[in-house]
């Protein structure tokens, strides 16, 4: 499935769980004492959260009155 694909309800919904996903990558490294950036999902999860973030903002700033 495709972001494009997604109404606003899935994009949100989606970028809430990246969202918790990213929280959780950031709390293992602390637990592990490392960066961040050397856990192999967090580029694709932080790539992934600004993709809907900013397919989420697009289609809001879209909605008429």
């Amino acid at each position: 499935m495709k972001i494009k694909d997604l109404t606003i309800a899935d994009l949100k919904a989606a970028y809430d769980f990246v969202l918790m996903d990213l929280r959780d990558l950031k709390e293992k490294a602390d637990r592990e004492k490392i960066s961040v950036e050397n856990i192999g999902a967090y580029p694709e999860v932080l790539k992934m959260e600004d993709d809907l973030y900013h397919e989420l903002l697009n289609r809001v700033r879209m909605l008429e009155n």
